[in-house]
């Protein structure tokens, strides 16, 4: 069959177009509606699925750090945490030993210095804080110069020298025997 339409070809395809674009507004009105309506209860319920999936990824963490495995790791960490202390207990108990000790090599070096030409040191006592040094000196002028360079040596030995040094002559008159106060390291 034929198509009569004695309407021309053109003003046929605008009433066609016109036909297809033309959407009821009740049609537009409830698209609106649903999307509006979706987007409501979707910025209400996402917040909601979401606070519930991190609760539930906060009690499985929660299970997690109670298992065995972790509690062994905490009570590593706490004997760790003892141990520490008795090594820094320890650490002052050796800082404080070192602070009042005297090296020896450092002493006898500082008794060598202050040994003049002439004298002749015959022995060293140490004891803790009291030093004994025994001599014979070719004149008396010369244990004198050694007593004079020892109290100059206040940076180790003699805290002054009423207090810390004394002169004791012995039976021969060239012999001396001379008691220090020694000081510590950590000492003033």
């Amino acid at each position: 069959m034929k198509d009569i339409n004695l309407l021309p070809e053109e003003v046929n395809k605008e009433f066609d177009e016109n036909q297809k674009s033309k959407i009821p507004a009740s049609m537009k009105s409830i698209v609106i509606v649903i999307t509006v309506f979706l987007f409501v209860a979707l910025t209400y319920v996402m917040p909601v699925v979401y606070l519930k999936v991190m609760r539930y990824r906060v009690e499985s963490l929660q299970q997690g750090l109670n298992s065995k495995t972790f509690s062994d790791v905490k009570n590593v960490k706490a004997e760790n945490v003892k141990f520490q202390q008795k090594i820094d207990n320890k650490k002052i108990v050796i800082n404080d030993v070192d602070s009042k000790n005297v090296y020896m090599s450092d002493l006898l070096t500082v008794i060598e210095k202050a040994t003049p030409k002439g004298c002749t040191v015959t022995s060293i006592i140490y004891n803790n804080s009291l030093l004994k040094i025994n001599g014979k000196a070719d004149k008396g002028i010369i244990a004198a110069e050694f007593l004079y360079n020892m109290e100059n040596l206040d940076n180790i030995i003699a805290k002054s020298f009423n207090d810390g040094m004394s002169l004791k002559s012995i039976q021969e008159p060239n012999e001396f025997e001379l008691t220090f106060a020694i000081k510590g390291k950590g000492e003033k």
